[in-house]
């Protein structure tokens, strides 16, 4: 009877013990991680200038690790870009990741959605197995993204004042990161300055006045034949709105009062000066100087707009010097093959202290985009140093990246000029319609060339015309 106790007992424990054990068994299958996978993902990318070979290095360094993003690179041409963007979203196509000019990131920022502080994104990992045979798996990859103190310390000053706005919660949140970095600087004719007697081009804006006589040429009719420099007139003048942009800053003006207004009369260290130059107007001086280039009467005479556009002039050789961009030096080469030009600093008023302009594109994310974490991961991942500097190779463009300008600096002559100005390259907020910029800024030169008004009253009617419209509001 005992005997038959036990064995009776012995089989109901077995039981319970089995039963225990599926419960374990069953609750570990159902606190188990399934494994991470990574659905299809396709990133429309629209940008200017650059053919598709030129990013395609970060492309496919971005796949090895991501094999299940598509992407579709497509290039615009500058005249179309901005109503291709705008038609193309409100069709709700369009694409995830689009690039933007600096200028323009106040104008577009309703299509921006901004970076996030981190990311989570699946990554494949391969690994040996048994030392062996390699297995592939995904694993999710939380990563911090930017801080708004790594726009700060990784890029040249100007990002952080143009892709840096305040949100609805009044929080600073990133708009936009670039790969590169431009400024203005002085192409000049070798050839010409040789004939003239000019060993070297100006430092500054006192030397070219004195070198203009020596470069101007004019017909017995008293038409120009030669010029020093293209300035004083719109039309053809490119980038007139850049140029003398960078005049009044040098000149020492604020150009924006709390990112709301143009205050392109307010000197921003007025109150550190004596009397007579606390009044004296930035603005209004730069205007002048400007436009003393286009003025018969003036020793700087050396413009007008009968001319040619001023790159027309330079590439045929009848302009001594030309203020452009860097992009335009493999173009001038294309356009002039034989013509022997060298490329040298921006003047500056003075030598104590460089003001020059910036000017670069972005790559933000469309705000409705279905991919945005993609979009933004994949932007994170172009403007680090391992991948931007075999970009920057083929476009021969300087970096926005402060560790890679340094190198560039050391390593290569060719843009030398442009990554020594980087540093001390700015902008100012244009607001929400760069083309009423461009506008008020052909009128205010139009103005005092044609002697409807004085440079202090063109001025004047500038800021208020852009600030009646509040173009200017962030």
């Amino acid at each position: 009877m005992i005997i038959q106790l036990f064995k009776s007992l012995r089989v109901r424990f077995s039981i319970i013990s089995l039963l225990l054990l599926a419960v374990v068994l069953t609750g570990a299958s159902c606190t188990s991680k399934p494994p991470v996978t990574a659905k299809p993902i396709t990133l429309k990318i629209w940008r200017v200038f650059d053919e598709e070979d030129t990013f395609s290095q970060i492309i496919s360094g971005y796949q090895a690790t991501h094999p299940n993003v598509t992407i579709e690179y497509k290039k615009l041409r500058f005249e179309e870009f901005r109503d291709e963007l705008l038609s193309a979203w409100s069709r709700g196509e369009g694409p995830d990741i689009f690039s933007i000019p600096n200028y323009q990131v106040g104008e577009f920022r309703d299509f921006m959605k901004p970076l996030p502080e981190s990311l989570t994104i699946p990554r494949r990992v391969t690994k040996k197995v048994l030392g062996v045979k390699e297995e592939t798996s995904y694993v999710n990859e939380k990563t911090k993204t930017y801080s708004i103190n790594d726009i700060k310390s990784k890029f040249v000053p100007t990002v952080y004042e143009d892709v840096v706005f305040n949100d609805a919660d009044a929080k600073e949140r990133v708009y936009g990161l670039p790969l590169a970095i431009d400024s203005l600087a002085l192409y000049y004719n070798r050839g010409i300055l040789n004939k003239a007697g000019i060993p070297l081009p100006p430092a500054t804006w006192r030397e070219l006045l004195n070198q203009v006589p020596k470069l101007v040429k004019e017909s017995s009719s008293g038409e120009l034949v030669q010029s020093a420099i293209a300035l004083g007139a719109a039309d053809n003048v490119p980038r007139y709105v850049d140029i003398l942009s960078t005049l009044m800053m040098q000149d020492g003006a604020t150009m924006n009062q709390g990112d709301k207004s143009a205050t392109f009369q307010a000197n921003f260290a007025a109150s550190a000066k004596t009397d007579t130059e606390s009044n004296f107007k930035p603005g209004p001086h730069a205007l002048q100087f400007f436009t003393d280039f286009a003025n018969p009467a003036k020793q700087a005479y050396s413009w007008n707009t009968d001319l040619p556009d001023a790159y027309e002039a330079f590439i045929q050789g009848q302009l001594a010097y030309f203020i452009g961009y860097s992009y335009q030096a493999p173009l001038i080469k294309t356009a002039a093959p034989t013509l022997d030009f060298d490329i040298a600093p921006l003047p500056q008023v003075s030598l104590d202290q460089s003001v020059n302009f910036a000017n670069y594109w972005v790559e933000s994310v469309y705000t409705k985009s279905d991919n945005s974490d993609w979009a933004w991961d994949f932007i994170t991942y172009a403007t680090k140093k391992e991948q931007v500097v075999g970009y920057l190779n083929q476009v021969m463009r300087p970096s926005a990246l402060r560790e890679v300008i340094l190198l560039q600096s050391e390593q290569d002559e060719a843009i030398k000029v442009f990554t020594d100005q980087a540093l001390d390259s700015t902008s100012w907020y244009h607001g929400r319609d760069y083309a009423k910029v461009e506008e008020v800024f052909k009128n205010m030169i139009e103005d005092v060339t044609n002697n409807r008004a004085t440079a202090e009253q063109a001025v004047s009617a500038a800021e208020k015309t852009i600030n009646q419209n509040e173009n200017l509001k962030k």
